[in-house]
């Protein structure tokens, strides 16, 4: 049995409202100083967080509470995902991660559109977590949080997947500095994808709704276009007027016969094609990063990190689906 099978996620209750308080005064004041915001929520969880339409949950293992999260409602259909806070002694039992996928859930099943987080990049651990379960970087508005200098985001909007990715519109404006978190963002698609696939069984990933792609047939596409970023960057780098053209009709999708293979197989080729990707631009000095090539069909310049973005927004486009053919199965 896994440790993490050991540990319990219940919701609120005044029994154990002042772990919201006793655990995140624990690892902030560790880290930052504790500000006015904080005081509110930690010292009135109830009037603050439930009372005002959000939820607060805990993690047990062996009958201790050893960790806490919160939702928080906010305007237009959003969630944000606050106080997560973990016993020092306790970390690395995966309690942190379920508390995460147990607050999703529970957004999700609140009818939230979107969840947000506010974080600090000291905090490295915790965005590689986020990264993994689906969170991506979106610009910190200027006065939420003094000690935030990151903002990530999730999408729960089931209509994401009937988004053609050919109607999806860009403004290509990215600088060298994101290099490295696109990079990071990138690496982790293999094993958020893995993750997200679980233990499916291989059964329900061939299926076909309404003659749709299937989930093994999402992960061939994947692997099936490494390839052609490869190129594209290298086009980049050559400062090519225009970048080679993709097969619009996915035909080799189409015919990859994707169904007939295992997940782990196609898990692994993806992982594999990924790695290639991630070790050609390791090698790309600085310099070739600036230089920019047209896209063929957005009629667009872009430099390396916009592909790299676009690449990583094409990744979640093919998530999406994988999870909701996930959940319906």
């Amino acid at each position: 049995m896994k440790k993490e099978d050991s540990i319990l996620i219940s919701e609120f209750s005044e029994e154990h409202s002042h772990y919201f308080g006793s655990l995140n005064r624990e690892w902030i004041q560790k880290f930052y100083t504790l500000e006015p915001a904080d005081l509110e929520l930690l010292d009135h969880p109830r009037q603050t967080v439930i009372d005002t339409g959000g939820a607060i949950l805990f993690a047990s293992y062996r009958g201790t509470i050893i960790g806490t999260v919160g939702l928080r409602l906010r305007d237009s259909g959003q969630m944000e995902m606050i106080k997560l806070a973990v016993k020092e002694e306790h970390r690395g039992l995966g309690a942190g991660k379920l508390l995460c996928l147990a607050a999703m859930q529970k957004a999700e099943s609140m009818g939230a559109d979107k969840m947000v987080l506010y974080s600090n990049t000291l905090q490295e651990k915790a965005i590689a977590l986020y990264r993994r379960l689906g969170f991506v970087e979106r610009p910190v508005e200027k006065g939420v949080y003094a000690r935030a200098n990151i903002k990530m985001e999730f999408s729960f909007r089931k209509d994401l997947q009937r988004i053609n990715w050919f109607d999806r519109k860009f403004e290509f404006n990215t600088g060298v500095s994101a290099f490295e978190s696109l990079a990071e963002r990138l690496a982790g698609s293999p094993g958020l994808f893995m993750e997200r696939i679980g233990r499916a069984s291989e059964e329900g990933c061939q299926r076909k709704p309404e003659g749709k792609w299937s989930v093994k047939e999402h992960l061939g596409h994947l692997s099936v276009l490494e390839p052609v970023w490869r190129l594209r960057f290298q086009d980049i780098r050559e400062e090519k007027p225009v970048m080679g053209p993709a097969d619009l009709s996915n035909r080799a999708t189409h015919e990859g016969d994707f169904n007939k293979q295992s997940l782990e197989i196609l898990c692994g080729l993806f992982q594999e094609e990924r790695n290639r990707t991630l070790y050609l631009l390791s090698g790309f000095p600085k310099e070739d990063l600036q230089k920019t090539s047209r896209h063929p069909r957005l009629q667009q310049r872009m430099n390396c990190c916009d592909l790299m973005l676009f690449v990583a927004e094409h990744d979640l486009h093919h998530l999406n689906p994988i999870h909701n053919l996930l959940n319906d199965d």
